[in-house]
């Protein structure tokens, strides 16, 4: 089971009683934006990313958007395997592309 301490825009998830990541997030009246999302790397392909998503999703009963640099596949994956659809590209004046994306 996933627990967290919760600070203003940084939480630590844990699962049993080790830090297993955090995420980053800014909570708006209409929405989330997600900003950080990290799995330390041995805990990385157990489902933790998919969990923690919902879990935030469930906390605060709100969409969450999120950018996503088109080359993080795997990020990308992860992403849309909870529910999370590409809003729109851009890489208009940037040395990089990214996608937004939003959990209704």
């Amino acid at each position: 089971m996933l627990k967290y301490n919760h600070s203003t825009m940084l939480t630590d998830y844990q699962y049993r009683r080790r830090k297993i990541g955090h995420v980053q997030i800014d909570q708006h009246d209409d929405k989330i934006l997600l900003w950080s999302l990290e799995i330390k790397e041995e805990y990385r392909n157990q489902g933790f990313g998919q969990k923690m998503l919902r879990e935030i999703k469930i906390r605060y009963k709100k969409p969450i958007e999120l950018y996503v640099l088109a080359t993080n596949a795997v990020a990308i994956h992860v992403y849309q395997k909870v529910g999370f659809t590409v809003t729109r590209e851009d890489d208009k004046g940037l040395s990089f592309h990214r996608f937004w994306m939003r959990w209704e």
